[in-house]
């Protein structure tokens, strides 16, 4: 062997080359199904109140559904019969408790000073307890014009606090989302307008039907502008799309609801409409600090989320 086929010789204490590890292992990194959880839980939601509130809302909405589904306790009456107990007043009460959960985990996951998109959505969230509360305390003939009011005003809180991702919502793949619920909108519409104009004549069925199309335009526009924020929120938005839309063919006499099983309707309901808005409040705070594409948007500064920090 010559001397140049020699291999150099390797100083003292170093590792030749090759004779190192294969890989190198981050050991901050999550392994595992279990620790990945655990680490997007600290991520998400970094305090102990946030995991708590989060934890409760799952609890009570699974007592909710439950509630909705189930015909109820057996039991026996003074005369000796034997009685079911209806469950749907679990169910509201349940109902009405969801919205403050999801606010307690948004206040309890972020930190002074919030950002104005945190802030926001909270508000939106106060809005949205109130669409569940307030049916049961005004005069039923109100009930429907309460809860209309509340919820158009949840999501015009929601398109005002996502409008500086706008850009973002309709970029790449995402530009036919406007295109996509603006047709789902025009068809929910001419549905309601289709039942509702033949059997309600005169101006009755007119705000009717201005009344559906009135609540839909909001919820489009923060459909289309939550997936700038993330793809959580996009579909949470689409989820409260379809739970709006069912209500407004309902109230709108659509017979489709005749044909479910007892219960199951306010199971397509209220299902999409809980997980919807918390999909959106997991949206922002996996946004963390991020603005929008471009610029500085309302998550960006000192008013950040804890979860992005």
């Amino acid at each position: 062997m010559t001397d140049d086929a020699r291999p150099a010789a390797v100083p003292a204490g170093a590792v030749p080359p090759g004779a190192g590890p294969p890989d190198v292992v981050d050991v901050g990194a999550p392994r595992g199904v279990l620790d990945r959880f655990r680490w997007w839980r600290r991520r998400v939601l970094p305090t102990a109140g946030a995991q708590v509130a989060a934890a409760l809302f799952v609890v009570v909405l699974l007592v909710d559904l439950a509630a909705r589904l189930l015909p109820g306790p057996l039991v026996l009456a003074p005369a000796g019969n034997v009685v079911v107990v209806p469950t749907f007043p679990v169910a509201l009460v349940a109902q009405s408790l969801l919205m403050p959960l999801l606010a307690l985990t948004l206040l309890a996951a972020t930190s002074a000073p919030r950002s104005r998109t945190v802030r926001l959505v909270l508000l939106a969230l106060v809005l949205s307890a109130l669409g569940d509360l307030l049916p049961g305390l005004v005069d039923p003939r109100w009930s429907w014009v309460a809860t209309a009011v509340s919820f158009a005003g949840a999501q015009v809180t929601y398109v005002v606090a996502f409008w500086p991702y706008r850009r973002d919502a309709v970029a790449g793949r995402r530009q036919v989302l406007p295109a996509v619920y603006g047709a789902a909108y025009v068809l929910l519409v001419a549905a309601v307008a289709a039942v509702v104009l033949p059997a309600v004549p005169g101006a009755g069925g007119v705000v009717t039907v201005l009344s559906v199309a009135g609540c839909g335009l909001p919820l489009v526009a923060t459909a289309v502008l939550a997936a700038g924020v993330g793809r959580a929120s996009a579909a949470g938005a689409a989820l409260l799309v379809v739970s709006s839309g069912l209500i407004g063919l309902s109230t709108a006499g659509v017979p489709w609801a005749a044909c479910l099983p007892a219960g199951s309707y306010d199971l397509l309901v209220v299902a999409p409409y809980a997980v919807g808005q918390a999909l959106v409040v997991l949206g922002v705070l996996r946004r963390g600090e991020a603005g929008p594409a471009g610029g500085s948007g309302p998550g960006s500064g000192s008013g950040g989320t804890a979860a992005g920090r």
